[in-house]
């Protein structure tokens, strides 16, 4: 028998697991991992619930709680760790000194570095490949599952793509914004504009942690106007341009933005299909 020990990232990144039904085979979801989920998602997407439902009906899929006597003597020497990483080497360490063949399923970097310094296996990117690409239809059927696999990834996509709008859409707001500055701001005078400037700040804020990627999005498109503004007074005509201190320093601070704005972008995608090829092709989002 070989346990895949699955942990959040994957989970949400891979449903398409937990719809496998492969000879020898049972998937493992500590309670702590379960707990987490309705955590990051205050509530688990429907989808998710009914896979780990029906996975546990069929019999592939086991949620254990590794505060049981089994597991609990391996949780002393990683106190450093998170409670569900803690929960699934624990978990994994257990089923190995029992003689079974353990994997761990994540696209966690630092999880990844735990179990293999406690030589526990990790399923790779290309194994779950490999095994997702035996998750097909016969005579063109489809399962309820897999419709509802579908369903769930095709929400994923609408959202990243209402979430590349809302980014678009504040960027030009914010550039209109700029170009009637100073028309808003003595039409303000002193304490409108400063009561103004709070309430974007705070929306921004608000922006940042209820949609990153389109606050992502917003930032990186910042950073690109900064930058074009930059060279537009000298019509891109470098012989034109001084390149100095004062210069170098706003081309930074544009490049910076642009940074910072990859950066929460690839932080709301790290759960999403493009979020692990980055992680796994180029070593983007470890």
């Amino acid at each position: 028998m070989t346990y895949i020990v699955l942990d959040t990232t994957v989970i949400f990144g891979d449903p398409k697991l937990l719809a496998l039904r492969l000879p020898d085979t049972t998937f493992i979801i500590p309670v702590e991992v379960f707990v987490e989920l309705d955590e990051w998602h205050r509530r688990l997407p429907e989808t998710i619930m009914y896979l780990i439902h029906k996975a546990k009906v069929d019999g592939v899929l086991l949620i254990i709680d590794t505060d049981l006597p089994p597991f609990t003597k391996y949780k002393g020497s990683m106190t450093s760790s998170s409670r569900s990483n803690i929960a699934i080497v624990s978990a994994a360490l257990s089923y190995l000194e029992n003689g079974q063949t353990v994997k761990i399923a994540t696209n966690e970097g630092y999880l990844t570095s735990i179990a293999l310094n406690k030589k526990i296996d990790i399923l790779t990117y290309e194994e779950r490949k490999e095994l997702l690409s035996q998750v097909k239809t016969s005579a063109g059927q489809k399962t309820s599952a897999q419709s509802k696999i579908r369903s769930f990834e095709k929400g994923v996509v609408s959202k990243v793509l209402i979430d590349i709008t809302i980014g678009v859409a504040t960027t030009i707001a914010a550039k209109v914004t700029y170009q009637f500055a100073d028309r808003i701001f003595s039409t303000l005078y002193v304490w409108g504009t400063i009561v103004l400037i709070l309430f974007i700040g705070i929306g921004l804020f608000i922006l940042r942690e209820k949609l990153r990627l389109s606050y992502g999005i917003f930032e990186f498109l910042v950073g690109v106007f900064a930058i074009i503004l930059l060279f537009q007074p000298n019509k891109f005509n470098y012989s034109t341009i001084d390149f100095n201190l004062d210069f170098s320093i706003k081309l930074l601070g544009g490049l910076y933005i642009m940074v910072r704005g990859q950066d929460n972008i690839v932080k709301a995608i790290q759960d999403t299909r493009a979020g692990m090829y980055l992680r796994n092709k180029f070593g983007i989002g470890e």
